[in-house]
Protein backbone atom coordinates (compact mmCIF):
# COMPACT_ATOMS: atom_id res chain seq x y z
CA UNK A 1 0.00 0.00 0.00
CA UNK A 2 1.44 3.41 -0.98
CA UNK A 3 1.58 6.69 0.87
CA UNK A 4 -1.34 8.83 -0.28
CA UNK A 5 -1.30 12.61 -0.71
CA UNK A 6 -4.67 14.34 -0.89
CA UNK A 7 -5.76 17.91 -1.31
CA UNK A 8 -9.21 19.39 -1.18
CA UNK A 9 -11.54 22.08 0.00
CA UNK A 10 -14.60 22.61 2.12
CA UNK A 11 -17.75 22.38 0.03
CA UNK A 12 -20.02 24.25 2.41
CA UNK A 13 -19.39 27.83 3.41
CA UNK A 14 -16.07 29.32 2.31
CA UNK A 15 -14.06 26.96 0.05
CA UNK A 16 -11.16 26.70 2.53
CA UNK A 17 -8.42 24.43 1.20
CA UNK A 18 -6.39 21.75 2.99
CA UNK A 19 -3.91 18.97 2.28
CA UNK A 20 -3.30 15.66 4.04
CA UNK A 21 -0.71 12.90 3.73
CA UNK A 22 -1.55 9.34 4.75
CA UNK A 23 1.60 7.35 5.52
CA UNK A 24 1.33 3.61 4.93
CA UNK A 25 4.29 2.37 7.00
CA UNK A 26 2.97 3.48 10.38
CA UNK A 27 -0.64 4.46 9.54
CA UNK A 28 -0.06 8.07 10.56
CA UNK A 29 -1.40 11.20 8.91
CA UNK A 30 -0.40 14.83 8.80
CA UNK A 31 -2.43 17.74 7.43
CA UNK A 32 -2.13 21.44 6.84
CA UNK A 33 -3.87 24.52 5.55
CA UNK A 34 -2.55 27.69 3.91
CA UNK A 35 -1.11 30.11 6.47
CA UNK A 36 -1.35 27.47 9.23
CA UNK A 37 -5.10 28.12 9.37
CA UNK A 38 -7.57 25.93 11.27
CA UNK A 39 -10.63 26.54 9.10
CA UNK A 40 -11.03 22.87 8.14
CA UNK A 41 -9.39 21.11 11.09
CA UNK A 42 -7.62 22.09 14.31
CA UNK A 43 -5.90 18.70 14.71
CA UNK A 44 -3.05 18.26 12.22
CA UNK A 45 -1.81 14.71 12.86
CA UNK A 46 -2.75 11.30 14.19
CA UNK A 47 -3.41 7.72 13.07
CA UNK A 48 -5.62 6.60 10.20
CA UNK A 49 -7.39 3.38 9.26
CA UNK A 50 -9.51 2.02 6.43
CA UNK A 51 -12.92 0.50 7.16
CA UNK A 52 -14.86 -1.39 4.47
CA UNK A 53 -18.13 -1.22 6.46
CA UNK A 54 -20.45 0.32 7.57
CA UNK A 55 -19.21 3.52 5.85
CA UNK A 56 -16.42 2.55 3.45
CA UNK A 57 -13.46 4.88 3.58
CA UNK A 58 -10.47 6.22 5.46
CA UNK A 59 -10.86 7.55 8.99
CA UNK A 60 -8.17 9.96 10.25
CA UNK A 61 -8.22 9.98 14.05
CA UNK A 62 -6.57 12.18 16.66
CA UNK A 63 -4.31 10.76 19.39
CA UNK A 64 -7.34 9.94 21.55
CA UNK A 65 -8.97 7.97 18.72
CA UNK A 66 -11.62 10.58 17.89
CA UNK A 67 -12.38 10.88 14.15
CA UNK A 68 -11.07 14.15 12.68
CA UNK A 69 -11.53 13.44 8.95
CA UNK A 70 -13.55 10.87 7.01
CA UNK A 71 -12.77 10.28 3.33
CA UNK A 72 -15.76 8.36 1.93
CA UNK A 73 -14.94 5.58 -0.56
CA UNK A 74 -11.17 6.15 -0.37
CA UNK A 75 -9.73 2.62 -0.52
CA UNK A 76 -5.93 2.54 -0.03
CA UNK A 77 -5.65 -0.81 -1.83
CA UNK A 78 -7.18 0.46 -5.09
CA UNK A 79 -6.57 4.23 -5.00
CA UNK A 80 -5.23 5.98 -8.12
CA UNK A 81 -3.89 9.46 -8.75
CA UNK A 82 -6.81 11.61 -9.81
CA UNK A 83 -9.44 9.80 -7.74
CA UNK A 84 -11.97 12.20 -6.20
CA UNK A 85 -14.60 12.04 -3.53
CA UNK A 86 -16.26 13.70 -0.60
CA UNK A 87 -16.12 13.32 3.14
CA UNK A 88 -16.33 15.19 6.39
CA UNK A 89 -14.13 17.30 8.68
CA UNK A 90 -15.68 16.57 12.08
CA UNK A 91 -13.96 19.23 14.21
CA UNK A 92 -15.47 22.01 12.10
CA UNK A 93 -18.60 20.08 11.00
CA UNK A 94 -17.83 20.74 7.35
CA UNK A 95 -18.41 18.66 4.26
CA UNK A 96 -15.19 18.37 2.24
CA UNK A 97 -14.10 17.34 -1.23
CA UNK A 98 -10.87 15.37 -1.70
CA UNK A 99 -8.56 14.63 -4.64
CA UNK A 100 -5.62 12.18 -4.81
CA UNK A 101 -2.54 14.18 -5.86
CA UNK A 102 0.16 11.51 -5.61
CA UNK A 103 1.01 8.03 -4.38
Amino acid sequence: MPNISLSGKAIDGDPDTYWINLFAADSTWQSGEPGNATNVSTTKQGKWLYKPIPDKGVYANDRAGKVVFFFRNLDPSTVKVGDRGQGHAYETARAIAWHVDSL
